[in-house]
């Protein structure tokens, strides 16, 4: 006998345009262009894994990325608060996230959130000047991501809720919807959206 009942998947296909369109790509090149302008070609294996783990951000979702782009402004401005304090800390993070993260791909979901949200939050550039720079970068961008969630027209979401809509999972509570995703930001956006069809 069977354990489980025969699942049949199917893709949803879709594209982002307008607004979300720009923010994914201002975000792109702002993690490949914008950063190595700012600072040139070092501290490369440290910025590779925090920046990778930012564009990863923007395909999950536009809250995501927003609490990503949030928690890294705050970061820096605080950084530039007392430049002298956060530049003596900075090479101990460094070593120490280096590290810890040769294997990261093998960790849980928990422990590499973790260390991802430590890079994005503690690694930040080297000099005053590189600080300014990156905090005069993220501004703009934060304020895109901040107005393409307000807007609450987010593609991925539109989509799920269509797809919840085509299979009537509102209505027919013997159903459940199964919804995997990476990022913390993320689940707490879908909660906020979906928990008053599914309480």
């Amino acid at each position: 006998n069977k354990l489980f009942k025969d699942r049949h998947p199917q893709r949803v296909e879709y594209e982002i345009t307008g607004r979300e369109w720009a923010l994914y790509d201002q975000v792109t090149d702002f993690v490949a262009s914008k950063l190595k302008e700012i600072r040139g070609e070092q501290s490369k294996t440290t910025a590779g894994f925090a920046l990778t783990t930012m564009q990863r951000r923007v395909a999950s979702s536009t809250r995501a990325i927003r609490r990503t782009l949030q928690r890294r402004l705050e970061r820096i401005e605080k950084a530039l608060e007392d430049p002298a304090a956060y530049l003596r800390n900075r090479q101990v993070f460094q070593d120490t996230l280096l590290a810890d993260a040769e294997d990261i791909e093998d960790w849980d979901e928990e422990s590499r959130w973790k260390v991802e949200e430590a890079a994005l939050e503690e690694w930040l550039p080297g000099t005053v000047a590189e600080l300014e720079a990156e905090r005069d970068a993220l501004r703009p961008l934060l304020a895109l991501a901040q107005e393409v969630e307000d807007s609450r027209t987010e593609r991925k979401l539109t989509e799920l809720l269509d797809v919840v809509a085509s299979l009537g999972l509102r209505q027919d509570r013997r159903r459940q919807l199964l919804i995997f995703t990476e990022h913390k930001d993320t689940l707490d956006y879908l909660v906020e959206n979906l928990s008053k069809d599914f309480e």
